[in-house]
């Protein structure tokens, strides 16, 4: 991390408390990713814990740190029993239906191009499944708990309402299977809209009124239906989650050690 980067004191009262419940630190790297910020809690083989900051995002380094102590702590505070991590197939591929029709709409691509895409496809609607509920009940936790951190947690969500919008863009859904596009979608739709609420800001045009609207506030009822804290609420938040898309087979849950 950058050496002026300044820890607040509540930030550094979780690193302590996560050396406390863990024994290992959490390092922080900055370097490039395919999402703002990337956790890895350490096994017991594991000498850290850690997490990955994109470098279009290393003004918000302090809220990532803020959200990753917090989640490794939900693991650790959890029964020994009840400690499940996500695991995504990154080599998982498209069910043959979506696979197919994202071939018949991109008649351009080679078939080495449309495999690719498909598997990051996959990957991307795995990792929301696996993040998104849960980052959300983090962030209401973060919002009550923390009031120092309040400002900076309204400004990176913030960011991120305007950076969801092109996912909404006519040529993306072209190109995408329609059962693929509508899940991220209704998932993105309820990030951005619990997102819009604790910033403060409004909802974005691109979903006003809209069916996709619809479907994020659905997903946002089950979420908010599930009052069980800590990593036990989040794993029954992201099944809810995938239990209401059909998308069940697409992940699943794997003891941390």
């Amino acid at each position: 991390m950058s050496e002026d980067l300044v820890i607040p004191h509540y930030c550094i009262d979780l690193i302590q408390k996560v050396r406390e419940v863990s024994g290992k630190p959490l390092v922080c790297r900055v370097e490039y990713s395919r999402f703002d910020s990337e956790l890895r809690v350490a096994r017991n083989a594991d000498k850290f814990h850690e997490l990955l900051c994109s470098p279009d995002y290393r003004h918000f380094i302090v809220h990532f740190l803020v959200s990753a102590l917090k989640k490794i702590i939900r693991v650790l505070e959890a029964p020994k029993n009840m400690r499940y991590v996500p695991a995504v197939n990154s080599g998982g591929d498209l069910p043959i239906a979506e696979k197919a029709e994202f071939e018949r709409r991109t008649p351009a691509l080679s078939k080495g191009e449309r495999d690719l895409f498909s598997r990051l496809m996959f990957d991307g609607i795995a990792r929301q499944l696996t993040s998104m509920p849960i980052d959300l009940r983090v962030e209401r936790e973060i919002k009550q708990t923390l009031p120092e951190h309040r400002p900076l947690q309204r400004e990176y969500l913030e960011r991120q309402v305007a950076d969801l919008i092109p996912h909404f863009d006519s040529a993306v859904r072209a190109f995408t299977p329609e059962r693929v596009y509508n899940a991220s979608s209704y998932m993105h739709a309820a990030l951005m809209l619990e997102a819009a609420e604790i910033a403060r800001v409004g909802v974005p045009e691109v979903l006003k009124d809209t069916e996709i609207e619809a479907r994020g506030r659905d997903l946002l009822s089950i979420l908010r239906s599930i009052e069980e804290p800590g990593l036990p609420g989040d794993r029954k938040a992201a099944n809810a989650w995938a239990q209401q898309l059909g998308l069940e087979a697409w992940y699943d849950w794997t003891p941390l050690e």
